[in-house]
């Protein structure tokens, strides 16, 4: 009886984690879709054919926000989340760049080149220059044939000053690198199409 009323006295003079008031983190949501292509760019009308198959991600990325801060040491923030799963703004983003834009015409049914993608690096990177990285493995082929694979990296600087401005200005930075990395997809793709 006295060690249960020495444990009490012991935990109610330190404080309780439980009773005490701790800030409690706010989850902040943030979109990295695919910003608007430059004014005067015109939809091009190139007659190729393509199947936008799948487009996955690294199964470390998803909703909250990933930062690395060494080349083998990464972290996820527990208040930045993104309001979608990252690959669905690649697949958003690369329908637009590729249907819209670049004028390719879908393939529904049938034989014809396929793009399978995924997003192998979608992360702020710390050190040793604060940027939003953007890395993608596409393969494109065909019934018989690989026509083309290539894994392209892409970054943008992040300009935060403070902790405040910190969250937008990752999700700009990505956004900026995904609009990078699907303009440089689709022109590949389209020049092999097109030979």
């Amino acid at each position: 009886m006295r060690a249960t009323l020495g444990c009490l006295m012991v935990l109610l003079l330190q404080g309780c984690a439980l009773f005490s008031k701790g800030e409690v983190a706010t989850r902040r949501y943030y979109s990295a879709d695919l910003t608007p292509p430059p004014p005067g760019q015109s939809m091009r009308n190139t007659g190729v054919e393509l199947r936008l198959g799948r487009v996955t991600a690294n199964r470390m990325i998803g909703e909250p926000m990933m930062y690395r801060q060494a080349e083998h040491e990464v972290g996820f923030y527990d208040d930045r989340v993104w309001t979608e799963r990252p690959e669905a703004y690649l697949r958003r983003g690369l329908t637009r760049v590729l249907f819209e834009e670049q004028g390719l015409k879908g393939i529904v049914a049938g034989p014809g080149p396929t793009l399978d993608v995924e997003l192998v690096r979608f992360e702020e990177v710390m050190t040793p220059v604060h940027v939003a990285r953007v890395r993608i493995a596409l393969s494109l082929f065909d019934d018989r044939t690989v026509l083309l694979q290539e894994t392209m990296s892409f970054d943008r600087p992040i300009s935060a000053t403070t902790a405040e401005q910190a969250g937008p200005a990752i999700a700009q930075a990505m956004g900026e690198a995904l609009r990078d990395a699907m303009t440089q997809l689709s022109t590949r793709v389209v020049d092999v199409l097109a030979k």
